[in-house]
């Protein structure tokens, strides 16, 4: 990276995925002050496998691609959707959102009234600001792990690699669910009571399935039954209380 015509400042450096991009709500990997000239930084990756999909957001902390519906993008990212919480705020305040975020009808461009509102009220753009917004399930984390303190001769040098590659991957998953769930409790009712859900699904077919079925198929003898059972002469009940 060479940096001319710059004045003699810090320079925020930061270092992300494609998909991010940089932001107010993140700290820079590195501030150069220019007594360095290389910098070398590891990649930490997260994913989350599909099982975790039966979990609400806010039980997994992360969203998964496409999961929330974003204005500005399809793909869900963290710094896209702070980007849009500052874009409500800003409408709250002001009715309308700064030039350099992107405009949509129902947030358009502020104008001269717009942007003195937004200078007044600068400090509350930012002041308490809760944002809803989850890290995305695909996160990777870039850490700055050597710099190096070599000066050459052009100072307006910084040189931005890799320590080692692969990356490290985390996985993220479900270790315990609804059918494991399911499974320990089969394996407690079949330890203390002999039962399992087969015997389960044999009781329900007993009652329904079973007796629908012979009911049809003996239907005919027991018709047959039930009419020499109303045919037979009804015995004589002696209800007298008398003793014998």
């Amino acid at each position: 990276v060479n940096i001319l015509n710059v004045e003699q400042n810090n320079v925020r450096v930061y270092i992300h995925s494609a998909d991010e991009g940089p932001s107010l709500d993140l700290a820079p990997q590195h501030v150069w002050k220019r007594t360095i000239n290389k910098i070398q930084f590891s990649a930490k990756h997260t994913y989350t496998t599909d099982d975790a999909r039966q979990l609400s957001v806010r039980q997994r902390h992360c969203v998964f691609p496409r999961e929330v519906q974003l204005l500005s993008d399809t793909n869900y990212t963290y710094s896209t959707c702070m980007v849009e919480c500052r874009m409500r705020r800003a409408k709250a305040l002001c009715g309308c959102v700064p030039f350099f975020y992107q405009e949509f009808d129902t947030f358009p461009h502020c104008d001269l009234k717009g942007l003195a509102c937004l200078a007044k009220l600068n400090a509350e753009l930012t002041k308490d600001l809760t944002c809803s917004c989850e890290l995305g399930c695909m996160n990777t984390v870039y850490e700055v792990d050597k710099l190096n303190d070599v000066v050459l001769d052009s100072d307006n040098s910084l040189e931005i690699g890799f320590v080692s590659w692969p990356m490290v991957r985390y996985k993220r998953e479900v270790l315990f669910g609804w059918v494991d769930l399911l499974v320990s409790f089969g394996g407690i009712a079949g330890l203390f009571l002999g039962f399992s859900l087969l015997s389960g699904v044999e009781i329900v077919y007993y009652f329904t399935m079973r007796s629908c079925c012979m009911l049809y198929r003996n239907r005919e003898q027991l018709i047959k039954l039930q009419n020499e059972y109303e045919t037979q002469p009804r015995p004589e009940i002696n209800l007298d209380l008398k003793p014998y």
